[in-house]
């Protein structure tokens, strides 16, 4: 038996369900960026500075204002695309505890086992036993996929799995596992979660 490892770039996304946030004082700004763990002084920043404008043009005796809230709102709603873009984050595996590393690896391994079909790979079909997810490595954010085959790959054999991996991580199987919301799995409330099996960046890699 012969074994061929393979490195798969990892990414995981956290995005917020603006259904459930309500912004509607400064108040729930503190929660919000509690909960989410983000700064938003930006947006107290404004709402301090256009307060304080108001308040000066409230002395003109013609000048018909508005109140708190009012001002506090329209910064709400000016700001919210910011405010969204601020609480969806993309992390790598290193970023997140160990355990929900886990998780998401234990949930992939299964999903690409049920749905990557080694018949479609199109190479000296006898040789080749299994195509498994079997390890991570949490610091390089990779996956590592293990090919096992009958017999010793040439490199153009080798050179066909890698690209033949490429695409069933990022246009087959890949695409559509990447749009599963897993945040149930990692027990996640108001977050959507998606593993993303490549990167733009980084390619899958040949190891040993």
């Amino acid at each position: 038996m012969e074994n061929y490892k393979f490195s798969v770039p990892v990414r995981v996304n956290y995005i917020a369900d603006e259904s459930t946030i309500s912004i509607e004082c400064l108040d729930d700004i503190e929660e919000v960026e509690d909960k989410y763990d983000i700064d938003l002084d930006f947006i107290v920043d404004e709402y301090e500075y256009k307060l304080s404008v108001e308040r000066d043009s409230s002395e003109d005796e013609d000048y018909y204002g508005m109140d708190e809230d009012d001002i506090f709102n329209d910064i709400i709603s000016e700001n919210w695309n910011k405010i969204v873009k601020k609480l969806n984050k993309e992390f790598k595996l290193d970023d997140l505890e160990t355990e929900e590393v886990e998780k998401l690896f234990m949930i992939t391994k299964e999903d690409f086992e049920k749905n990557v079909i080694i018949k479609e790979l199109k190479i000296n079909d006898y040789k080749i036993n299994s195509i498994v997810l079997n390890s991570f490595n949490k610091t390089k954010s990779e996956f590592y996929v293990n090919v096992e085959s009958e017999e010793k790959l040439f490199k153009e054999e080798i050179d066909i799995i890698r690209n033949w991996i490429e695409v069933q991580t990022s246009e087959n199987w890949g695409e559509d596992f990447s749009k599963i919301d897993l945040s149930d799995k990692l027990r996640k409330e108001d977050t959507y979660v998606y593993l993303i099996p490549w990167s733009l960046k980084k390619d899958v890699k040949y190891i040993k």
